[in-house]
């Protein structure tokens, strides 16, 4: 399933879970396709990890390698970290310390090394693998006929009772063309959503004092600022203060919006392509964590917000972090970026250029964002996080290395699926909010931790537990993320948010994942980042790794507002401008939406979701991974789905509906011989039960509540297809 989806593809309709690869789509001809995304609501009745300032991180080279297994069978490694050894194989036999090909630690006659070439498990005694007699197959092969045919009469027998169940749960289409205001059947009932969001709002209002004291108290314990060096002050566990701190045109080429504005403001665009959006009508916000400054806000006075098309709803002072994420989504094209003398254009413009946006800090998140799904807004950009992993801190005057958690040799905080804290901002608080709006997407930045730390054994600084630091020497894991994985950061590690990680532009000749962007898995497994989009310039452009690099030339004016260096140039990258990347497209594909559909409702949070990673486009390694989830994001293949879906008739290829435990949906797709047939199943699950922040390291305890299946099954040979 992709995020909590599941995805099926060609005529047989093959299935592939979230975790297993799934087969490669990128080079398939998309308008040959027949695509059905499915989004169900269920009724169930049982920090400074700072994701900018990552540019000089850049992506570690992969290595991949072929060697020859026991039966000399050639196999394909990744070996990203050069040891010999395969990096998934190790990563999920991580005790397994040694890299000696001689141990045999079963003790089956198969060293540990060769139990790595053939994907076995080292603990675990089983046969010499040998190649089977033809008697063998033989044998084999006919109780697999026999197996078939036995299955096929079977089903046959039972399709009548079956069939008869079917239509029972059959959801009907729409007629085409139709845009009037959705039927009770399939629309969810917004008043009682409304009244449980003002229910939970009023709430929060009248907790907001005890919370604030409990907040105050919390940097007289442990000698902090709610605001400052750390980012902002959100809770504290056992393990001390839960910090959150924070984390253009040729962006939007990376990820095809540009083809979706106007025809003729860039030479890059692919005019045949446009669709004339521009944002102008969509609102959304941003929430913002303090900077090292103190700062969160946006500069709305900004010159490419004209017309007052960005306001700052709080009194936060302005940023340069929160400006530059303001931009990425709404800039509007207005400024030229010089390099010198060298006038590069009007590369500021953001995606959504026409679009409005509210900007916040986290002081009120709760109220806040209910007060912006009540407003009608569809998505909202988080562009922060958990700080976790290595950091840097001065003492005396001289840089050390910090490690905040020295409780653990490698940092809990990676990966981590994180409890409800009383400011609402946590994985778990985030799925209960989105399962409660139900139609409001938040958009997270994945982190920048990967790759970050000494990478050798250092005396490091560790906290004291009295506002100060001590030296270490106690051996740690000296470089964030297991060989690249294992890195995303809360609240991005949420279920029901689209998270993203970073790519650098497309603009040197080809795409490259940030070698700082976070990564998978989330300790419980499942996959994040969701997909990937442009947080890095590529560096072969010629103005540096930053998404904004502009210096002042004689009069003309660089990007104002933002703290340059003697040169006046801006350098920032991150996961941070991804995000706000791919929230700035989902405005675009809102306004193309009304404009097909002016009378529908609202799209329920995990049909966007699943929207945009049933158009991602396929990237490295056939199928999803935990480097870029299920792939790149692409503006015209989200906005071409939903056209297609209008055209045929609405609710044809996009389906919204409610289940409940132990019941069926059933929906039958009739694909042509050869077509390519893509299925994605979405749902917003409640929030899970993890265990106190930070308190195990990696636990796999499933944090998913709701478990829908999709079961995909060929009428013609009764054969089921499992993701």
């Amino acid at each position: 399933m992709r995020s909590n989806n599941y995805f099926c593809q060609n005529k047989k309709a093959r299935c592939q879970s979230s975790n297993p690869k799934s087969t490669n789509t990128m080079n398939q001809p998309y308008a040959k396709s027949i695509l059905l995304l499915l989004s169900a609501l269920l009724s169930v009745s049982i920090t400074a990890y700072g994701q900018t300032d990552a540019s000089k991180r850049e992506t570690k080279p992969s290595t991949i390698i072929v060697v020859k297994d026991y039966l000399g069978k050639e196999r394909i490694l990744l070996d990203s970290d050069h040891d010999g050894w395969d990096d998934l194989w190790c990563n999920i036999y991580r005790n397994l310390k040694h890299r000696n090909k001689s141990i045999d630690t079963d003790g089956d006659g198969l060293t540990d090394y060769e139990e790595m070439v053939m994907g076995r498990d080292p603990y675990v005694k089983g046969p010499l693998p040998h190649e089977p007699t033809p008697e063998e197959i033989k044998a084999a092969e006919l109780r697999e006929e026999q197996r078939k045919i036995l299955a096929i009469e079977e089903a046959k027998r039972l399709w009548p009772e079956r069939h008869a169940k079917l239509e029972e749960h059959l959801q009907q289409t729409f007629e085409a063309g139709k845009d009037a205001a959705d039927p009770e059947h399939i629309r969810h009932d917004t008043a009682a959503v409304r009244a449980k969001l003002i229910a939970r709002r009023d709430k929060a209002v009248v907790d907001q004092a005890q919370v604030e004291a409990n907040l105050d108290a919390i940097p007289l314990k442990h000698g902090v600022e709610r605001e400052g060096g750390n980012g902002t002050l959100v809770g504290e566990s056992g393990q001390g203060p839960i910090f959150m701190s924070p984390q253009d045109a040729l962006a939007a080429n990376s990820i095809f919006a540009d083809d979706l504005w106007p025809a003729g403001l860039y030479s890059f665009q692919n005019t045949s392509l446009s669709r004339n959006l521009t944002g102008a009508g969509i609102r959304a916000s941003i929430w913002e964590a303090a900077a090292s400054d103190g700062t969160a806000g946006v500069l709305t006075t900004h010159g490419e917000f004209n017309g007052g098309r960005a306001v700052q709803i709080d009194s936060s002072t302005a940023s340069n972090h929160g400006t530059a994420v303001a931009d990425v989504m709404v800039g509007g094209g207005i400024l030229d970026v010089f390099r010198g003398s060298t006038n590069y254009g009007k590369l500021l413009r953001g995606v959504a250029y026409a679009g409005e946006l509210d900007g916040y800090n986290l002081t009120n998140f709760i109220q806040e964002t209910i007060d912006a799904a009540l407003d009608g807004q569809s998505f909202s950009n988080h562009s922060y996080g958990v700080n976790g992993g290595w950091s840097t801190i001065v003492v005396s005057g001289q840089t050390w290395w910090y490690w905040a958690l020295p409780a653990f040799a490698e940092d809990p905080r990676l990966g981590l699926y994180t409890p409800s804290t009383a400011t609402g901002i946590s994985s778990a608080d985030l799925d209960q909010f989105v399962s409660t709006a139900e139609t409001h997407l938040p958009v997270y930045a994945a982190g920048n931790p990967n790759n970050a730390g000494p990478n050798t054994a250092v005396t490091h600084k560790i906290p004291d537990g009295m506002g100060g630091t001590v030296s270490s020497t106690a051996t740690r894991d000296w470089l964030n993320g297991d060989n690249g994985y294992d890195t995303v950061l809360s609240p991005s590690t949420a279920k029901n948010v689209l998270t993203v990680g970073s790519i650098s532009d497309i603009n040197g000749g080809s795409f490259g994942i940030s070698g700082f962007s976070g990564t998978g898995p989330t300790d419980d497994g499942r996959i994040k980042p969701d997909l990937a989009a442009v947080g890095q310039r590529n560096t072969s452009v010629g103005i540096g790794s930053s998404l904004f690099a502009a210096t002042k030339a004689g009069s003309t004016t660089y990007y104002n507002g933002l703290t340059a260096d003697s040169e006046g140039t801006v350098n920032l990258a991150g996961t941070s401008f991804a995000a706000p990347a791919v929230a700035g497209c989902l405005m675009l594909a809102e306004q193309r939406r009304k404009e097909l559909l002016p009378a529908a409702g609202a799209l329920l949070a995990s049909t966007w979701r699943a929207a945009a990673i049933h158009t991602a486009l396929d990237y490295g390694n056939p199928g999803p991974d935990y480097l870029t989830g299920w792939g790149i994001f692409n503006a015209e293949r989200l906005v071409s789905a939903l056209e297609a879906d209008a055209g045929l008739g609405r609710g044809t290829l996009i389906k919204e509906f409610t289940i409940h435990t132990g019941s069926a949906k059933t929906f039958y797709v009739r694909l042509p011989g050869n077509t390519l047939g893509e299925l994605t199943l979405a749902w917003s699950d409640p929030a899970g039960s993890p265990p106190p922040f930070a308190s195990v390291l990696d636990d796999p305890t499933p944090m998913l509540v709701n478990n829908v299946d999709l079961v995909v099954q060929d009428t013609e040979t009764f054969t089921n297809h499992l993701p």
